[in-house]
Formats: C-alpha cells, structure tokens, sequence
C-alpha cells in the first residue's frame, strides 16, 4: 500500500515542493502526515555509510566523532566532529539511497496529491514534477553544495556582519559536506529582540553585498534567463554542478 514518504526521503521534501502557495488544504495536508516522522541513522548503518565514503579506518580521521546526530532532515543528517588537528566540524551526512529513490518519490507524491482530491482538475503536474526532480538532485549533490559554500565565503569574507562555516574538503563527498561548525540561534528569537537589533538584521540582507549574492549564479533560484533558453533541465544541471565543483576545489564524483 502506498503511504506518505517519511522525512529520511526525498518524497518528503518533493512534497514540500509540489505545493501550491494558493492551495491551503494541500500544505495542511502534507504538513501533518509528514510531522513528527523524523529518522536517525543507526550507529551500524551510519558507520557502513562513512567506511564507504571515507575507506577503511576513517575514525582515525578524527580525534572524536558524536555518533549522536545534533539535527537530521528530509535526505541527511548532521553530526558533531573534531578533527585530529583540532578543527570543530559540523558533518552532514546522506541518507543512503537518496539519489536512486528521488524520481520515483516525486512520482508516488504526486500520484497521492492526486487521490487526495485536494488537487485543482485542471492544474498540470508535469512542469512541476520536472522542477521538484531537478531541485531535489542539485540539494542532493554535496559537491554541488561544496562549491557553493566556498564561493560564498569569498563574497562575503571582508563582511562581518555575515558568518559562515568554512568547507574542510579533505572530508567532503559526494555524499558527505564537511564544514566548520559556526554557533547562532534561530531567527525566530528576533521576534522578541529589541526593534534596534530587529532592523539591523533585516539589513543584512538588503545592502550592497547581500544584493550580489541575491544576483550571483549560486543562487540556484535566480538562473539566468537566456541560459535557461539555450540549455536543456540536463545540460543545466550538469553545468551547475561543473561550475560548483570548480569553485570548492572538488572533483565531481
């Protein structure tokens, strides 16, 4: 019998995707049968999945590794390291799997918004079937996300207004982002900050570097429009990916 994915599948965050802003019923729909099914590795199936990535050994990589996961969402989770040389790492980690099941979660969704009855008669699927597939594979390309993540920190390196975490290379792949663990709180703690500190935050984002990152190409959402003409959803994603892997000093896996 076909059930909602659970949030260790791409089918949670396709779910996600597929909906529609001016559909209330359909976000209530997917937001309560996806809630409260959080999922955890277990130490076995964690420790299988880094010997794969990492080799033979890797706990020697570390001077101590927290098999307890500190967040875990809809394809990965994330666990505390340090390294040998004393680097404090924040590690995300794949569920395995998650590649091979995107296309065919995506499907299932789709096919239940469909039985649901919640879906408008005349609402076309296809284009937002492709989209949810395309984005679903670039959030699952750690590489991608890597190249990203270093292009980032060059923008923003002279701005001290901005933190971010920086990439440790030697211990990403394709399946694993490894990156300097960086503290701070949730922004919704701002809904009770002084009005001074609320309007330097929301300032962050509204000046001059922070409008380039809003243009920059990394920014998946805002591609070029021309670009977009010219390449297949394939050739797209594979110069992506490319231009990512470059930019983290990675090599596409």
């Amino acid at each position: 019998m076909m059930g909602l994915p659970n949030e260790s599948s791409p089918g949670a965050p396709a779910a996600r995707v597929l909906v529609v802003d001016d559909e209330p019923q359909i976000r209530k729909f997917i937001d309560i049968s996806l809630r409260s099914q959080g999922y955890a590795m277990p130490d076995t199936q964690l420790r299988r999945v880094l010997g794969r990535e990492y080799g033979k050994g890797w706990q020697q990589r570390f001077d101590h590794f927290d098999y307890n996961p500190v967040a875990a969402a809809s394809i990965g989770q994330v666990h505390r390291a340090l390294t040998q040389d004393g680097h404090d790492l924040a590690i995300k980690i794949q569920y395995p799997g998650v590649v091979e099941s995107i296309d065919s979660d995506v499907d299932n969704v789709a096919a239940l918004l469909r039985l649901s009855g919640l879906l408008p008669k005349a609402l076309d699927l296809k284009p937002l079937l492709r989209d949810a597939k395309r984005q679903l594979h670039d959030e699952a390309d750690y590489l991608r996300e890597a190249g990203y993540l270093s292009r980032y920190g060059e923008l923003l390196a002279d701005t001290p207004d901005y933190a971010l975490p920086q990439l440790h290379a030697e211990l990403t792949t394709a399946r694993v982002l490894a990156m300097t663990r960086v503290g701070g709180v949730p922004i919704e703690t701002l809904v009770n900050a002084p009005q001074a500190e609320r309007d330097q935050r929301g300032q962050c984002g509204s000046d001059e570097r922070g409008e380039r990152l809003k243009t920059t190409e990394q920014v998946d959402d805002d591609r070029d429009a021309d670009d977009v003409g010219r390449q297949r959803p394939g050739e797209q994603r594979r110069r992506r990916q490319r231009d990512a892997h470059r930019g983290a000093g990675l090599r596409p896996g």
